[in-house]
Protein backbone atom coordinates (compact mmCIF):
# COMPACT_ATOMS: atom_id res chain seq x y z
CA UNK A 1 0.00 0.00 0.00
CA UNK A 2 1.20 3.38 -1.05
CA UNK A 3 1.72 5.65 1.99
CA UNK A 4 0.00 9.13 1.10
CA UNK A 5 1.39 11.13 3.75
CA UNK A 6 4.14 14.01 2.29
CA UNK A 7 7.64 13.11 2.30
CA UNK A 8 8.94 17.19 3.50
CA UNK A 9 7.26 19.83 4.51
CA UNK A 10 5.02 21.35 1.83
CA UNK A 11 5.75 24.72 0.73
CA UNK A 12 4.09 27.68 1.14
CA UNK A 13 3.79 29.48 -2.05
CA UNK A 14 3.59 27.52 -5.12
CA UNK A 15 3.42 28.32 -8.84
CA UNK A 16 0.62 27.53 -10.48
CA UNK A 17 1.37 28.34 -14.02
CA UNK A 18 2.88 25.27 -14.86
CA UNK A 19 -0.58 23.37 -13.78
CA UNK A 20 -2.55 21.66 -13.30
CA UNK A 21 -4.85 24.61 -12.83
CA UNK A 22 -5.85 26.41 -10.67
CA UNK A 23 -4.07 24.98 -7.65
CA UNK A 24 -1.07 24.01 -8.92
CA UNK A 25 -1.24 20.34 -7.61
CA UNK A 26 -3.92 17.38 -7.72
CA UNK A 27 -6.96 18.37 -5.65
CA UNK A 28 -6.43 15.73 -3.50
CA UNK A 29 -3.48 16.52 -2.59
CA UNK A 30 -4.30 19.99 -1.85
CA UNK A 31 -7.02 18.45 0.67
CA UNK A 32 -3.86 16.24 1.92
CA UNK A 33 -1.19 18.98 2.39
CA UNK A 34 -3.25 22.23 2.89
CA UNK A 35 -6.72 22.30 3.67
CA UNK A 36 -7.24 23.83 7.06
CA UNK A 37 -3.94 22.72 8.03
CA UNK A 38 -1.52 25.61 6.68
CA UNK A 39 -1.35 28.71 4.89
CA UNK A 40 -0.76 28.47 0.39
CA UNK A 41 -0.68 31.38 -1.53
CA UNK A 42 -0.91 30.37 -5.29
CA UNK A 43 0.35 32.58 -7.79
CA UNK A 44 -0.38 32.71 -11.63
CA UNK A 45 -3.66 30.26 -10.40
CA UNK A 46 -5.82 32.03 -13.02
CA UNK A 47 -2.75 33.07 -16.30
CA UNK A 48 -3.38 36.51 -17.66
CA UNK A 49 -5.74 37.90 -14.54
CA UNK A 50 -5.61 41.26 -14.17
CA UNK A 51 -7.23 42.64 -10.62
CA UNK A 52 -9.07 45.42 -11.66
CA UNK A 53 -7.62 47.09 -8.27
CA UNK A 54 -4.46 48.21 -8.24
CA UNK A 55 -2.52 47.35 -4.76
CA UNK A 56 -1.89 50.78 -3.64
CA UNK A 57 -5.80 51.25 -3.73
CA UNK A 58 -6.09 47.85 -1.78
CA UNK A 59 -3.56 48.97 1.06
CA UNK A 60 -5.51 52.52 0.89
CA UNK A 61 -8.64 50.67 1.25
CA UNK A 62 -7.38 48.61 4.83
CA UNK A 63 -6.42 52.26 5.97
CA UNK A 64 -9.88 53.16 6.33
CA UNK A 65 -12.41 53.07 9.53
CA UNK A 66 -15.10 50.76 8.93
CA UNK A 67 -13.34 48.08 6.66
CA UNK A 68 -12.63 44.88 7.62
CA UNK A 69 -8.65 44.19 6.61
CA UNK A 70 -6.08 41.66 7.63
CA UNK A 71 -2.65 41.54 7.42
CA UNK A 72 -0.59 37.96 7.94
CA UNK A 73 3.10 37.92 8.32
CA UNK A 74 5.32 34.92 8.23
CA UNK A 75 7.91 35.07 10.51
CA UNK A 76 11.03 32.85 9.78
CA UNK A 77 12.67 32.39 12.80
CA UNK A 78 9.93 30.40 14.44
CA UNK A 79 8.00 29.55 11.43
CA UNK A 80 5.33 31.13 12.63
CA UNK A 81 2.32 33.55 11.78
CA UNK A 82 0.96 36.28 13.30
CA UNK A 83 -1.63 38.72 11.92
CA UNK A 84 -2.48 42.22 12.72
CA UNK A 85 -6.18 43.31 12.54
CA UNK A 86 -6.90 47.08 10.54
CA UNK A 87 -7.46 49.72 10.31
CA UNK A 88 -4.09 50.05 9.62
CA UNK A 89 -1.63 53.40 9.35
CA UNK A 90 -0.10 54.40 5.91
CA UNK A 91 3.37 53.97 6.90
CA UNK A 92 2.95 50.05 8.31
CA UNK A 93 3.32 49.31 4.27
CA UNK A 94 6.62 50.59 3.15
CA UNK A 95 8.32 49.03 5.71
CA UNK A 96 7.36 45.34 5.19
CA UNK A 97 9.67 42.99 2.76
CA UNK A 98 8.71 41.93 -0.37
CA UNK A 99 7.27 38.48 0.14
CA UNK A 100 6.23 36.41 3.03
CA UNK A 101 3.21 38.67 3.90
CA UNK A 102 -0.36 39.15 2.58
CA UNK A 103 -3.18 41.47 3.13
CA UNK A 104 -6.66 40.27 2.91
CA UNK A 105 -9.83 43.38 2.85
CA UNK A 106 -13.00 41.86 3.32
CA UNK A 107 -16.62 43.09 1.41
CA UNK A 108 -14.34 44.93 -1.01
CA UNK A 109 -17.63 45.01 -3.65
CA UNK A 110 -18.75 47.70 -0.93
CA UNK A 111 -15.52 50.25 -1.46
CA UNK A 112 -14.25 50.04 -4.86
CA UNK A 113 -15.67 51.55 -7.57
CA UNK A 114 -15.48 49.47 -10.26
CA UNK A 115 -16.64 46.43 -8.57
CA UNK A 116 -19.93 48.21 -7.08
CA UNK A 117 -20.75 49.31 -10.74
CA UNK A 118 -20.68 45.25 -11.91
CA UNK A 119 -22.90 44.05 -9.42
CA UNK A 120 -25.49 47.61 -9.84
CA UNK A 121 -24.92 46.83 -13.44
CA UNK A 122 -26.27 43.18 -13.56
CA UNK A 123 -27.72 42.95 -10.12
CA UNK A 124 -26.14 39.40 -9.46
CA UNK A 125 -23.33 36.45 -10.16
CA UNK A 126 -25.62 34.52 -12.90
CA UNK A 127 -26.60 37.79 -14.50
CA UNK A 128 -23.14 39.12 -14.48
CA UNK A 129 -22.30 35.51 -15.80
CA UNK A 130 -24.92 34.91 -18.66
CA UNK A 131 -24.19 39.05 -20.28
CA UNK A 132 -20.23 38.33 -19.50
CA UNK A 133 -19.88 40.49 -23.12
CA UNK A 134 -21.53 43.53 -22.26
CA UNK A 135 -19.01 44.03 -19.89
CA UNK A 136 -16.42 45.34 -22.88
CA UNK A 137 -18.99 48.12 -23.42
CA UNK A 138 -18.85 49.31 -19.78
CA UNK A 139 -16.76 52.42 -18.97
CA UNK A 140 -14.70 50.16 -16.25
CA UNK A 141 -10.76 49.94 -15.89
CA UNK A 142 -10.01 46.87 -18.24
CA UNK A 143 -13.87 46.48 -19.39
CA UNK A 144 -12.73 43.97 -22.59
CA UNK A 145 -9.63 42.14 -20.47
CA UNK A 146 -12.48 41.58 -17.90
CA UNK A 147 -15.03 40.36 -19.88
CA UNK A 148 -12.70 37.76 -21.13
CA UNK A 149 -11.79 36.40 -17.71
CA UNK A 150 -15.40 36.56 -16.73
CA UNK A 151 -16.15 33.90 -19.54
CA UNK A 152 -13.33 32.26 -19.23
CA UNK A 153 -13.60 31.67 -15.54
CA UNK A 154 -17.14 31.06 -14.86
CA UNK A 155 -18.01 27.78 -13.68
CA UNK A 156 -14.68 28.62 -11.15
CA UNK A 157 -16.55 31.84 -10.41
CA UNK A 158 -20.12 29.48 -9.80
CA UNK A 159 -17.68 27.07 -7.76
CA UNK A 160 -16.64 29.51 -5.17
CA UNK A 161 -20.30 30.99 -4.72
CA UNK A 162 -20.96 27.24 -3.58
CA UNK A 163 -17.85 26.66 -1.71
CA UNK A 164 -18.77 30.23 0.66
CA UNK A 165 -22.14 29.90 0.81
CA UNK A 166 -23.97 28.90 4.03
CA UNK A 167 -26.67 25.76 3.69
CA UNK A 168 -30.00 26.89 5.92
CA UNK A 169 -31.97 23.92 4.75
CA UNK A 170 -30.07 21.38 6.78
CA UNK A 171 -32.32 19.10 9.04
CA UNK A 172 -32.42 20.03 12.71
CA UNK A 173 -34.31 18.44 15.55
CA UNK A 174 -37.13 19.45 16.52
CA UNK A 175 -37.16 19.15 20.27
CA UNK A 176 -35.43 21.97 23.10
CA UNK A 177 -33.85 19.02 24.82
CA UNK A 178 -31.67 18.44 21.41
CA UNK A 179 -30.19 21.75 21.88
CA UNK A 180 -29.58 20.74 25.34
CA UNK A 181 -25.42 21.33 26.18
CA UNK A 182 -24.03 18.17 27.21
CA UNK A 183 -20.44 16.34 28.00
CA UNK A 184 -18.13 16.32 24.91
CA UNK A 185 -17.67 13.36 23.06
CA UNK A 186 -14.00 13.81 21.97
CA UNK A 187 -13.66 10.63 20.48
CA UNK A 188 -16.89 11.42 18.24
CA UNK A 189 -15.51 14.69 17.66
CA UNK A 190 -11.98 13.81 16.21
CA UNK A 191 -13.64 10.83 14.49
CA UNK A 192 -15.31 13.77 12.58
CA UNK A 193 -11.99 15.81 12.02
CA UNK A 194 -10.47 12.70 10.56
CA UNK A 195 -13.52 12.28 8.24
CA UNK A 196 -13.17 15.70 7.37
CA UNK A 197 -9.62 16.69 7.09
CA UNK A 198 -9.78 19.06 9.82
CA UNK A 199 -5.86 20.10 10.50
CA UNK A 200 -4.66 20.58 13.77
CA UNK A 201 -5.12 24.37 14.12
CA UNK A 202 -9.01 24.19 13.69
CA UNK A 203 -8.76 21.08 16.02
CA UNK A 204 -6.79 23.20 18.95
CA UNK A 205 -9.23 26.17 18.19
CA UNK A 206 -12.38 23.88 18.87
CA UNK A 207 -11.13 22.68 22.14
CA UNK A 208 -9.82 26.01 23.01
CA UNK A 209 -13.41 27.41 22.41
CA UNK A 210 -15.35 24.20 24.03
CA UNK A 211 -13.29 25.21 27.37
Amino acid sequence: MTDARPTATPPIEIDAAAGPAPLGMPPATFLRDYWQKRPLLVRNAFPGYASPIEPEDLAGLACEDGVLARLIEHDKASDGWKVRHGPFAEDDFPGLPDHDWTLLVQDVDKWDADIRTLLAHFGSLDTLLARADEVAFLRLRGAAATSARLREHADIARLSRALTGIAVDAPVPASVEAYARRAHDWDAVETLFDRLRIGPMTRARVRGLAG
